[in-house]
């Protein structure tokens, strides 16, 4: 950690063991702190558990890139990171994947984000696609909702085995070419559930 070298000189220099704060009792007390190997410990592990979480929060706030399709995808990266920072150990990573799974349940998760994470080519096309069952569920529950009646679902869905097979339009050149250039998904669908992110799946 590239800050704990300075902080331990400062806290060890003759300026800082001279001066009117290292002589006060708060002043010792902070320096007690920082050279407690302990304490580094900790903000490590703060560190490498949530430095992931915060990749997440970045991509949602952004402005650039719509967030919609990529979120789904982004915390499975996030709790994967996790445990790989904490040494891959179950029982290092548990505690902050509950914690992480009981926010998302909450807060994000929503069948609105399996949907477009399965409407994302470039998720898709992917060989790291996920295979979560949850993922086709979201999809589903989403097209209940836009799509009213059962003859217009099928149809949807006929046109999912092309979009997932490459075929007709999926398959044209332009289409694969621009696979990781275009905004994710079937745009009209992603644009059209949009508004009811918020709505109660």
């Amino acid at each position: 950690m590239e800050v704990r070298q300075p902080l331990e000189a400062m806290f060890t220099s003759t300026e800082w063991l001279n001066s009117a704060w290292g002589k006060k009792s708060e002043g010792k007390e902070i320096r007690k702190i920082i050279l407690n190997d302990k304490f580094w410990a900790t903000v490590t592990y703060a560190i490498l558990s949530t430095r992931p979480l915060v990749q997440v929060l970045r991509l949602v706030d952004a402005e650039k890139k719509p967030a919609m399709g990529f979120i789904y995808n982004a915390m499975d990266e996030a709790k994967e990171l996790i445990a790989h920072n904490l040494g891959g150990e179950e029982a290092s990573y548990r505690e902050i994947w509950d914690i992480v799974d009981a926010r998302w349940e909450v807060q994000l998760h929503r069948h609105l984000h399996a949907a477009a994470y399965y409407l994302n080519p470039q998720f898709q096309y992917s060989e790291k696609k996920s295979s979560n069952p949850e993922v086709k569920l979201g999809l589903y529950h989403c097209m209940e909702r836009l799509i009213p009646e059962q003859a217009d679902r099928e149809l949807a869905d006929l046109q999912l085995v092309l979009f997932r097979n490459k075929e007709g339009f999926f398959g044209l050149n332009a289409a694969k070419t621009t696979i990781s250039k275009r905004s994710p998904g079937i745009i009209n669908l992603v644009n059209a559930i949009h508004f009811i992110q918020y709505s109660e799946f």
